[in-house]
């Protein structure tokens, strides 16, 4: 009851919000502006910046609700993500338009209300939304493991006793120095002259040994920065993302990946190449793509780790249920997909390179196509010699040859006569052109099953055909 009066009050008061603004006697609030380059006046960003900030704690505030669904939750962090990005735009605007740097001089509220999933960057969980399902596993996995504090949070933790007082200039200790200063001079003063000559040889004895010493500390020293120069050229070479990659790779020459080893091996600094085919080939999916396509990248893998130039190219395999983050970050809708990452400097961001299923086929061969045109390694397929195959072949070539032996003693004139040869030649050309060849150098899918379980007999979109399309036009033609 108390909920539908809450209604009723807000209805009224919205109506006579909107009845006093058409009457003039109130005004009526503007809308934030979706685009901050629209804004000309730092007055006007700085405004719309408070605007967004007030939002941003009114959401904070409303996402520690326990009685919110998880869709709720997820809904609301997904808006307060949005108006943080929303909120470095504001603040890049204000200080195009001359005023002043709020992302360094404001509160970094950020640090203390949202955190970030390991391997999920630029993406923050706020309150409740910590504890959804799958995300509390990330950040229980992430809290055993050690953190590397910031600059800024070891900084806050000096205070004035590591640089000192500043209390080396003291007069106690001024005064103090000065009397030390007269007597030594007074005793120089007053001390014979053999003492002052056998004071000065043995002066001269160690700066002679000092000397020596000097030379001999350089000399050691060189040679010690030399080793140790020799040691970091040595241990630069090694790459560890490298080395474990090698160490995962099983005997089909495949490295199965999760979200964290994705993350790990296919970004940042990287002197290797690395081919990913991403898959759902769990029962509820009902992705055959992903089954015909599964054992032909298997192929290729296990083909090219006999390669001896296969030291810096590899092969992974991440399936939906392994990396369901991936596949939200990447913003993947579809499966199967093969994606190549080439090799990148520190500090750069390279685009990953996508295979066209659908225009270049499912086949073996293909891929390898596709891989030795980016990759500049000759990728080959060697297939195993399928003998059941090679014997009915063989099986059905022979008794072929004992049949047309047998038929052309008989109908032997059918070869020769003209009406045998037009129905043939009619027939290669309807064949040809509903678009045989093409099935034939692509190798596409006979039909193409939807997520609802239906099947496609006509693929969508240009320059992509199904296996019975060609069957369904030649039938037409007739």
């Amino acid at each position: 009851m108390a909920r539908n009066e809450e209604k009723a009050q807000s209805m009224l008061y919205r109506f006579r919000e909107a009845q006093a603004a058409q009457l003039g006697l109130a005004k009526t609030r503007q809308r934030r502006p979706g685009f901050a380059g629209s804004v000309n006046s730092v007055t006007e960003a700085e405004m719309w910046r408070r605007d967004l900030l007030s939002e941003v704690s009114r959401k904070i505030a409303k996402i520690q609700d326990v009685s919110l669904s998880d869709y709720q939750v997820r809904d609301l962090n997904d808006e307060i993500n949005k108006l943080m990005g929303q909120k470095y735009h504001w603040e890049k605007r204000i200080v195009d338009l001359g005023g002043p740097d709020y992302r360094r001089s404001g509160p970094r509220m950020i640090s203390y209300e949202g955190r970030e999933a390991p391997g999920i960057r630029g993406y923050r969980y706020f309150g409740r939304a910590r504890d959804l399902p799958g995300v509390r596993e990330l950040f229980e996995q992430a809290a055993s493991e050690p953190v590397n504090r910031s600059i800024t949070e070891i900084n806050r933790d000096i205070d004035a006793e590591y640089y000192g007082y500043r209390d080396e200039e003291n007069e106690v200790l001024l005064e103090y120095e000065k009397a030390l200063e007269k007597e030594l001079v007074q005793k120089l003063l007053h001390a014979p002259v053999d003492s002052l000559l056998q004071s000065e040889a043995r002066a001269n004895d160690k700066s002679q040994t000092l000397k020596l010493n000097k030379f001999w500390y350089f000399r050691v020293g060189s040679l010690f920065f030399i080793l140790l120069a020799f040691i970091g050229l040595v241990f630069a070479q090694a790459d560890p993302k490298k080395d474990k990659l090698i160490s995962l790779v099983n005997q089909d020459g495949l490295v199965k990946l999760n979200s964290n080893s994705f993350d790990r091996f296919a970004e940042g600094k990287r002197n290797y190449g690395l081919v990913v085919l991403l898959t759902a080939l769990g029962p509820q999916f009902n992705c055959h793509p992903c089954r015909e396509l599964d054992p032909e990248f298997t192929l290729i893998a296990k083909s090219f780790q006999r390669n001896k130039d296969n030291k810096n190219l590899f092969f992974g395999h991440l399936d939906f249920n392994d990396g369901q983050i991936i596949f939200q970050k990447l913003q993947l809708v579809s499966a199967p997909n093969v994606l190549y990452f080439p090799p990148q400097k520190a500090g750069e961001s390279k685009e990953f390179i996508r295979y066209d299923v659908t225009k270049n086929g499912l086949d073996a061969e293909s891929i390898a196509e596709f891989l030795t045109k980016q990759t500049g390694y000759a990728v080959k397929v060697k297939r195993p010699f399928n003998y059941v195959k090679f014997g009915g072949q063989l099986f059905l070539a022979v008794g072929a040859a004992a049949i047309l032996k047998l038929v052309y003693r008989n109908f032997g004139f059918i070869f020769y006569h003209k009406t045998t040869w037009t129905v043939a030649s009619i027939l290669l050309v309807l064949v040809m052109t509903s678009g045989h060849m093409w099935n034939r150098i692509r190798g596409p899918a006979y039909v193409m099953p939807t997520q609802s379980g239906q099947i496609n007999y006509i693929a969508a979109g240009f320059s992509s055909q199904l296996g019975i399309e060609s069957q369904i036009v030649s039938s037409i033609c007739k």
